[in-house]
């Protein structure tokens, strides 16, 4: 499979914490690179950015817990449990020592990684992690995620992405195409479970 003219393998491996994780394989050389998603978002938010880094490192970008193709279980939504459920996708990937990087609560998941994984972890890179947002941002984040969450046609389900003003046509094209999925009842809502991305915003609270 080709994103953005890169070649990348798309896969699925039942996660041993109790799960089945999806996750985008960019192939390279050593050391390995995590890419951690930001919640509400999946592993296709990095797909600009691979495309355009001159580095030829392998690069793993999973979905987590609750997000884009993967599993959707009903707990297990706390920094900790989501930082635990990244270890053992690296372990059953075989993957010994990396770097990581982290954007939102992806940078959460990459500060918790480096601290409890010091023999594994290389160094993180982190993209505003949010450690101190005020409670009014806080507050509409958890409003969009449950009434902003699905949509009567793909069109407005694509007009809802935040920041969209500041991208491309093609961007917007390439990361609708990743953001949505079309419900039974002809409904669209955006690939991540909504509660779960609630009890993240409250863990990062606590």
């Amino acid at each position: 499979m080709k994103i953005l003219n890169r070649e990348v393998s798309s896969s699925f491996v039942y996660n041993q914490r109790g799960f089945n994780q999806h996750f985008l394989d960019w192939r390279g050389g050593n050391p390995v690179i995590i890419m951690l998603h930001p919640k509400r978002s999946n592993s296709h938010h990095w797909d600009h950015l691979i495309y355009n880094l001159k580095n030829k490192n392998r690069i793993i970008a999973p979905d987590l817990r609750g997000h884009g193709l993967s599993d959707y279980p009903d707990k297990g939504y706390s920094v900790p449990d989501l930082s635990k459920d990244t270890i053992a996708l690296i372990d059953q990937l075989g993957v010994d020592d990396f770097f990581v990087v982290g954007c939102a609560t992806g940078g959460n998941l990459a500060i918790w990684l480096a601290a409890m994984c010091p023999g594994k972890v290389r160094g993180i890179a982190v993209i505003d992690p949010g450690l101190s947002v005020p409670k009014d941002i806080a507050e509409e984040v958890k409003r969009q995620t449950i009434e902003e969450h699905n949509f009567r046609s793909f069109e407005e389900a694509k007009s809802s992405m935040h920041f969209q003003e500041l991208w491309s046509d093609e961007v917007k094209e390439h990361y609708a195409k990743y953001s949505f999925k079309q419900r039974r009842d002809g409904r669209w809502e955006w690939l991540y479970a909504a509660k779960p991305a609630r009890e993240i915003s409250d863990s990062l609270e606590k």
